[in-house]
């Protein structure tokens, strides 16, 4: 996501995404929670440091429509019994 995109998903001026990506001010809570909502994130995900593949896929299923959803869950359960049996 291009810091422009960032800005515009958050309400946030791209200037101001420069600047955090930069850590070159100390920002609000109020522009951490907005990038969080830009990025589809919890604050807690935002500040975590432990963020991995796991919620990166989480994200991805929360934007699906459900019909999407099952399916792709359903993609996913048979990667994993193909993947333990072939191990």
């Amino acid at each position: 996501m291009t810091q422009e995109a960032l800005a515009e998903a958050s309400g946030l001026a791209a200037d101001t995404i420069r600047r955090v990506e930069y850590a070159s001010f100390n920002a609000s809570l109020d522009t951490i929670n907005k990038l969080a909502k830009g990025l589809d994130l919890t604050t807690t995900q935002l500040m975590v440091d432990s963020y991995d593949e796991a919620d990166d896929l989480a994200v991805i299923l929360r934007r699906l429509p459900e019909t999407e959803k099952r399916l792709a869950c359903a993609m996913m359960g048979t990667l994993f019994v193909h993947a333990a049996a072939n191990r």
